[in-house]
């Protein structure tokens, strides 16, 4: 399978997080090391202030982290899954853009958990949110 194809394939099966794909966000790619993921803004990310509301930048941030730290699992089909055990998110600025980025770092992984820095700015390279992600490796079998 090429890397066209894993990308792919990891898509089809994040599809069912119905949450992040609610929210327009779309995998733009994965290594063994991390992921970037991205969210086009519009009027329905916003709170009543008109500012991107904060589980914006927290759904993105986590869901560059699952995908991450899963996207190997998946295409291998380990039957484990790694899951947010914590998660602390510091805002820095409103983004001056029209999307999102997301960009995760593994800064380590042993056998049951995992620890990720995403880093989130807009297309404008405004730095907008830190998002530190411990995860944890639980069994999970994908449904059929």
């Amino acid at each position: 399978m090429d890397k066209h194809e894993q990308l792919q394939t990891v898509r089809d099966i994040l599809s069912a997080d119905r949450y992040a794909m609610n929210t327009g966000i779309v995998i733009d790619d994965f290594s063994a090391n991390g992921a970037v993921c991205h969210v086009d803004l519009d009027p329905s990310h916003c709170n009543m202030s008109g500012a991107i509301q904060g589980g914006v930048f927290f759904t993105l941030g986590d869901f560059c982290f699952a995908v991450a730290a899963n996207a190997a699992n998946l295409l291998e089909k380990t039957g484990f899954l790694v899951i947010s055990l914590s998660n602390s998110i510091s805002f820095v600025k409103q983004p001056r853009g029209k999307r999102l980025i997301a960009t995760a770092e593994k800064i380590s992984a042993g056998h049951k958990t995992c620890l990720y820095q995403i880093h989130i700015s807009d297309e404008l390279q405004t730095p907008c949110a830190e998002m530190l992600a411990n995860g944890y490796t639980v069994k999970f079998e994908l449904p059929s």
